[in-house]
């Protein structure tokens, strides 16, 4: 019988996603996406190993589930920027500065913004992840801006924003790999965003 982590289920499985989160950065911090399976996270998190398929079919599934869950917190607050008051550039630019401090956080850090050897960009994109979130908030901003002449008109505001999400993975890039402070970096993530949709 599993052992119950929690006095409830709910406690039990935000219990258990939370030692799957944990068991996740782990290794992929130390062996990469390639370098694991079910098998190994089950055993790291201390559950059995065919209680995981309870959480998720696959690793891609378990990964994106788990990015998204870590995420809450910036998801939260990356829609309530997109659906507030305010202009539109300023308010990708408040996007821009929450998910760049996300950054800091590893789990996030990890899973998020990690590098396309540590967890593919496939993977993140699935709807379980937390990616499309994001980019339906962004999508939106860009959208608000177009239609308030804020921004120039665009012919593909989905691809626009893919692209954009580049943008703000290279600053991430530039302060994992380099030790960058965010305080250095997020100015020319924000200016590079808003000079790329600025009217013509």
């Amino acid at each position: 019988m599993a052992r119950i982590k929690g006095a409830t289920f709910q406690a039990h499985h935000e219990q258990v996603w939370d030692d799957l989160t944990e068991a996740l950065g782990g290794l992929l911090d130390e062996q990469g996406y390639d370098g694991f399976n079910l098998a190994h996270v089950a055993a790291r998190a201390g559950i059995a190993r065919n209680t995981i398929y309870n959480y998720a079919k696959d690793k891609a599934s378990l990964v994106a589930k788990a990015a998204q869950l870590a995420s809450r917190d910036v998801l939260e607050r990356v829609d309530k920027i997109a659906a507030g008051p305010g202009p539109a550039p300023q308010r990708l630019a408040d996007i821009a500065e929450v998910l760049m401090r996300s950054f800091t956080a590893p789990a996030l850090r990890l899973m998020l913004h990690a590098p396309p050897d540590t967890v593919p960009q496939e993977v993140l994109e699935l709807p379980e992840g937390p990616f499309a979130q994001v980019a339906a908030a962004v999508e939106k901003v860009v959208a608000d801006g177009v239609a308030e002449g804020s921004f120039r008109p665009l012919a593909d505001v989905p691809l626009t924003t893919h692209l954009l999400s580049g943008i703000v993975r290279a600053g991430g890039d530039r302060m994992a790999r380099r030790g960058a402070d965010v305080e250095e970096v997020l100015p020319a993530v924000q200016e590079l965003l808003l000079a790329a949709l600025e009217p013509r």
